[in-house]
């Protein structure tokens, strides 16, 4: 029985610029996605997705994730449905709708795995934002326009999330 030595875990802590009082919690490994919303069409791009407690962000980039493809705020996504076929790769599918009515959608298909733990955070983000969803847009807005206070920031030690898939990954929040 031939042992591996334990890998060091990846530290991730370039992620797309945040808006205010934002963290982000989850990194997906690599995804293939689609958005399609009015003129603006993002179809089978590969990369990341990284999920804060306010958007939905897709980037191109697996390595450097610094820039955004496509950032969706989460008041924006509905109807989401969650797919795991017997033969092919999970996936979600949702509507997106602008606050100018713009109307399109959103597909995201996880090639190597991460659903289950993309999960356990979104469905209980999504459950918050169906019950406040015109609060939350409110507010995210406001923030965009620099007029809602920030959260303060913790002054304990900061926090860090753990790939419970595989264990190699460690995800730390972007300070404000």
């Amino acid at each position: 029985d031939i042992q591996k030595p334990m890998q060091p875990p990846r530290i991730h802590t370039t992620y797309p610029k945040s808006v205010p009082s934002e963290d982000f919690v989850y990194r997906s490994p690599t995804v293939k996605y689609a958005v399609k919303l009015g003129d603006m069409k993002s179809e089978n791009k590969s990369g990341v997705m990284l999920l804060s407690q306010m958007r939905l962000v897709l980037c191109e980039s697996n390595e450097q994730p610094s820039s955004a493809g496509v950032a969706i705020p989460l008041y924006q996504i509905y109807d989401e449905d969650i797919r795991q076929p017997i033969f092919g790769c999970s996936n979600m599918v949702a509507d997106v709708q602008t606050e100018t009515g713009t109307t399109g959608d959103l597909q995201v298909t996880f090639t190597n795995g991460g659903l289950n733990q993309f999960l356990e955070l979104f469905i209980p983000f999504m459950a918050n934002v169906n019950a406040h969803r015109q609060e939350i847009a409110n507010h995210y807005n406001r923030m965009l326009r620099g007029e809602a206070p920030p959260r303060p920031q913790p002054s304990g030690p900061r926090v860090a999330y753990v790939d419970a898939d595989g264990g190699s990954d460690v995800f730390v929040p972007a300070a404000n």
